[in-house]
């Protein structure tokens, strides 16, 4: 039996394969628990608050944001906006996401948007399940799409909704037909009202002309290598996006870029409180 005192002062006995602290016995080399509980939920809080980087250069794994999403926006106190998520208003909400994603959109709901189904969405239930998560969760509201084409034109999905501000609190559209146009403000602003870093990119998928018409798409949303339908099958095909960053009607058609590269979602609240 050997006895020795802890840097707290509280006396302790070992015999054998156990020691004791007060009247707790722990097995020897277990000696201070509380210490390596302080360290696991040290890890883990640095690792849920800093989430992963987003990158310019591809889009995590098969489409998968390139990083936590609303966690990275903890950086932007110095800019962040106050909101009020239970105020009644007459406006929507309409953000780019911090995250990127290939043209093979993936993304498992963790909030609001868990009604949408269980497990991985892909395509574009994937983006407006991300969208709604993030908005819901920074902004209010129940609802939110992804400003996407598909069968039909992306603005299509926001019929009779409208105005739509930025968390900064200016007007980009009055309506859903503005969209066709040029918006008001920038729409390069995140969910907590801070800008996009001048050192990133605006890039943002939507399959739309600069006027709206459904432009080259990733297929389905869903996949970033083609199946034979639009170029040779197993190709790469490419998607067309928008600028953030533009005050005319290139916010949501630039150019086309690969469908394996990535780019951000514009997000439009449909559901207000």
């Amino acid at each position: 039996m050997s006895g020795r005192t802890d840097f707290h002062g509280a006396a302790e006995t070992k015999d054998g394969t156990l020691f004791r602290r007060g009247n707790t016995h722990y097995p020897v080399g277990v000696e201070y628990p509380f210490v390596v509980g302080l360290v696991l939920l040290s890890t883990i809080a640095c690792e849920s608050f800093e989430g992963v980087a987003a990158t310019e250069a591809g889009a995590g794994d098969a489409g998968r944001p390139t990083d936590a999403g609303p966690a990275l926006d903890a950086a932007d106190a110095g800019c962040a906006q106050t909101i009020d998520k239970t105020a009644q208003r007459d406006w929507r909400w309409a953000f780019v996401t911090s995250a990127q994603f290939a043209g093979e959109i993936r993304y498992t709901p963790t909030g609001a948007a868990q009604d949408a189904g269980t497990g991985e969405l892909t395509g574009v239930r994937a983006a407006d399940a991300y969208c709604t998560d993030v908005g819901v969760a920074r902004l209010g509201g129940r609802r939110y799409l992804a400003y996407l084409a598909t069968d039909v034109r992306a603005d299509m999905r926001f019929i009779d909704a409208g105005p739509w501000r930025t968390a900064n609190g200016a007007t980009v559209f009055d309506s859903q037909g503005a969209m066709a146009g040029a918006p008001s403000a920038s729409l390069a602003v995140l969910p907590t009202g801070c800008p996009v870093p001048d050192a990133e990119s605006t890039r943002v998928w939507t399959g739309s002309s600069s006027g709206g018409a459904r432009a080259a798409l990733c297929p389905g949303w869903t996949t970033s290598v083609d199946a034979g339908t639009s170029v040779d099958a197993g190709a790469t095909p490419e998607g067309t996006y928008g600028d953030a960053r533009k005050l005319d009607a290139s916010w949501q058609g630039i150019g086309r870029s690969s469908c394996a590269s990535a780019a951000r979602l514009y997000c439009f609240e449909v559901i207000p409180n």
